[in-house]
């Protein structure tokens, strides 16, 4: 019971030493189910510490025995722990999905859990989110979660406060940024009570990014500031700053100042290498925000190679949008370069993504509509 409390908490540095104290009391016969939910606890910490690829084969070997053990509850949570590994961490949605499976044949099994119910829809909507970019999907699976927790009270407050997150973020993509800007305060509120002020990292840049998408970049800065000073030792690893980076740099560049977001978002590149997640579409953040500096710095030249890597990164797994906006900044570089049909043809191809969008979301998209049209009139194909 200790261990499992301390899993669930940001304060879990003695996990560890639990959990050597755990693994030979399981062993004995009649400790089946306790065997599968101490496998089941070190893969979670795995995890939290930053070790995905470690956590699977231990996720692996959890779900294996618990249901040696026919413990339907353990292999439900096994299930749901894999998906977020499979799916978010390692970019696998279609995997992610055949454990969401598995883990709703479980839970039924159990005759139902709202709880754990909640949490493989919540999953599902992520996917739907991140993967399938189908927005309203996912708005409707996370709601559902929400509908769910709702009646649990205060034992439900942590899922609940992931709910809001996700519903949060798909606002944000809709381009409903005032909405966005209140579930994420909302977010950060919960988490500085449920976490304390160290761990509210993501819920920091959150704000900070709403902030800036609403042009209140006084506001957005201390947010943005103080999310970087926790994604840093002693708080965090070393490299897990980088996309804080880029959201500093977006501030800076929409203040009119490239060469301090240059700064900024070199170094966020240079973070993605040390977190090893170079090729990744976490990659395509600064390498995109590099080519907007280099634009905006009249290097259109240079801004093409990296443009061309964000785009290819993003066209891997981003979401629709992010993949437009790198394709307009890149149509800017290969226009101004002289290749005036290539630079079109990125701004037309963005163009359709943002039609698209403004048809089923409107304001925000529609503007960049309206953007990109006028793009297009003022950049003719010929002189």
């Amino acid at each position: 019971a200790r261990a499992l409390v301390l899993s669930f908490t940001p304060e879990a540095a003695s996990i560890e030493a639990t959990l050597t104290d755990l693994r030979p009391l399981v062993q004995q016969p009649g400790f089946e189910p306790e065997r599968a939910k101490t496998k089941w606890i070190e893969a979670r910490w795995l995890v939290a510490s930053g070790k995905a690829n470690d956590a699977e084969p231990a996720l692996h070997e959890a779900v294996a025995l618990a249901e040696e053990a026919e413990d339907d509850a353990t292999a439900a949570d096994v299930w749901l722990t894999l998906s977020s590994v499979t799916g978010l961490h390692r970019a696998r949605p279609a995997e992610a999905r055949w454990w969401l499976r598995n883990a709703e044949a479980a839970i039924h099994r159990l005759g139902g859990d709202a709880t754990r119910e909640a949490f493989r829809l919540r999953q599902l909507g992520l996917l739907s989110w991140r993967f399938d970019h189908d927005l309203d999907l996912a708005r409707e699976q996370a709601r559902r979660a929400m509908a769910l927790l709702e009646p649990l009270g205060e034992r439900a407050e942590r899922e609940r406060n992931l709910t809001r997150e996700l519903l949060a973020g798909i606002a944000f993509d809709r381009g409903e940024f005032e909405e966005a800007l209140r579930l994420h305060r909302e977010v950060r509120e919960l988490a500085l009570r449920l976490q304390g002020p160290n761990n509210v990292a993501v819920p920091e840049v959150n704000v900070g990014e709403d902030l800036l998408m609403l042009g209140r970049f006084d506001e957005a800065r201390p947010h943005l500031e103080r999310a970087l000073v926790l994604d840093r030792p002693p708080f965090r690893t070393v490299g897990n700053d980088g996309y804080d980076l880029t959201r500093l740099a977006l501030m800076y560049r929409l203040q009119h100042q490239p060469a301090k977001a240059l700064e900024l978002d070199q170094a966020a590149l240079e973070a993605v290498a040390t977190s090893k997640l170079v090729g990744s579409y976490w990659e395509s953040w600064p390498l995109t925000g590099i080519g907007l500096d280099l634009l905006a710095l009249g290097r259109p030249a240079e801004a093409i190679e990296p443009l061309s890597r964000a785009e290819q990164e993003r066209l891997a797994t981003g979401p629709a949008r992010d993949i437009a906006e790198t394709r307009v900044a890149l149509g800017d570089a290969r226009y101004a370069t002289g290749d005036r049909h290539a630079g079109r043809t990125s701004v037309q191809q963005a163009l359709e993504t943002m039609r698209d969008h403004a048809q089923r979301y409107g304001a925000f998209y529609e503007r960049r509509v309206t953007e990109l049209e006028g793009w297009l009139t003022t950049h003719p194909e010929h002189p």
